[in-house]
């Protein structure tokens, strides 16, 4: 895959399973706000996919799980993308 494919790829991705929010916060004393993108899946598959493109894009991201809570809830998949050069690159 090229990276103009893996980038369209995660574009329409990032369309149906992403989210954007801001956080304001308090950090060493000053107010402080954050932009995060989220993208959250059930599907391992599609989640490791869109880690391999993000990596082949340069774009950095942290990855965590989560279990099902209950009995009957899925695993679910979760990558944030928080730095601001990262979230620049997914524009």
């Amino acid at each position: 895959m090229t990276p103009e494919q893996a980038a369209g790829w995660l574009a329409g991705f990032i369309d149906g399973e992403g989210c954007v929010y801001w956080t304001n916060r308090i950090w060493k004393g000053k107010r402080a706000q954050s932009r995060v993108l989220t993208i959250t899946n059930t599907d391992q598959v599609l989640m490791d996919r869109a880690a391999e493109y993000l990596t082949m894009l340069g774009i950095e991201y942290r990855r965590h799980d989560r279990p099902g809570a209950t009995e009957g809830r899925k695993h679910c998949y979760t990558i944030d993308i928080r730095k601001g050069g990262a979230l620049a690159r997914v524009r």
